[in-house]
């Protein structure tokens, strides 16, 4: 049996993830990433820092290489198969207040660990936050995360998804973990309204973000629409911790919180060579598509 290649999960700038079966029938998300132009000490941050964490709600690495398919340098990284999806696709059609607060629990351990291990993730969103087949939380995509050293400065570096930013990144400030915890504070007030709480736009030629939190639905609790707007607070030095945080849910839930035993998964002994053969053949196959996906909108020719 072969490598199948089953769905494509996501693609962006970066490339693709794909819904890969290996020929033990296992599952896993295989992300292939052009670092032609990357240099060396930014492509392998990722897989890097994934291989240091060893949390139940942060994805595991089960795999990594490098190597070109045609003129392009790729990085492959085969992690942990999330079976639901993304936490945006979860909340589409709503979430009861218990299953939310379980999720927001879930996150903010993850994230409390993430600090505790001087690691700042960076892009924390729903489309980062994925579901396994429990219906459990596993934060993911830390292309961007930073090992930081907890000093004055801080980080510098303007990254991550303008909708979720804080407003130090935004208004060019150092900052440190807690601009991880201000978007964890966006995600969760997303959960409840199924909408980014904040948009940006385009004024003078720069982006710019309207603070103004908007309401959350009154089917929720006050206690847990009381609690995510402390999350959302202006002021870096007054924000909660991640901790803090995790802490007050626990207690708005009102029963022990009792976090799953991370379980190591084996790191995959894969045979690189047939694992390009199948990327190159999807790669193909993609091209094959986007031709006559062209053809089909132009019947009369160019």
């Amino acid at each position: 049996m072969s490598y199948q290649i089953l769905s494509i999960l996501g693609q962006g700038s970066f490339g693709y993830v794909y819904h890969l079966k290996l020929p033990n029938s296992k599952e896993y998300a295989l992300k292939v990433t052009d670092i032609t132009h990357v240099p060396a000490i930014i492509a392998i941050t990722e897989p890097e820092t994934m291989l240091q964490l060893q949390h139940p709600h942060i994805i595991q690495l089960c795999y990594v290489n490098c190597d070109q398919i045609g003129q392009r340098r790729c990085l492959y990284m085969l992690m942990e198969y999330c079976e639901r999806g993304t936490l945006t696709k979860a909340i589409a059609n709503g979430v009861s207040e218990d299953q939310a607060i379980t999720w927001f629990i879930q996150m903010a351990d993850a994230l409390t660990y993430l600090h505790s291990k001087k690691v700042m993730h960076r892009d924390i969103k729903p489309d980062n936050i994925l579901l396994n087949s429990n219906n459990d939380i596993k934060v993911g995509d830390l292309g961007t995360a930073r090992i930081q050293e907890f000093t004055a400065q801080g980080g510098a570096t303007a990254v991550g998804t303008y909708c979720y930013m804080s407003p130090q990144i935004l208004q060019g400030q150092p900052y440190k973990d807690k601009t991880d915890v201000w978007s964890l504070g966006c995600v969760f007030h997303q959960v409840l309204s199924k909408n980014p709480p904040f948009k940006f736009f385009f004024w003078m030629g720069k982006q710019t973000v309207n603070f103004q939190i908007p309401p959350m639905p009154s089917s929720y609790s006050q206690g847990l629409r009381n609690l995510i707007l402390t999350v959302l607070d202006m002021e870096e030095s007054t924000r909660p911790s991640a901790e803090k945080i995790l802490g007050d849910l626990v207690r708005l839930q009102n029963r022990p919180y009792n976090r799953q035993q991370y379980v190591r998964l084996p790191m995959e002994v894969v045979d690189h060579e047939s694992l390009l053969n199948c990327l190159k053949n999807q790669i193909i196959l993609r091209s094959l598509i986007q031709i006559v996906s062209a053809l089909a909108a132009h019947p009369g020719g160019y």
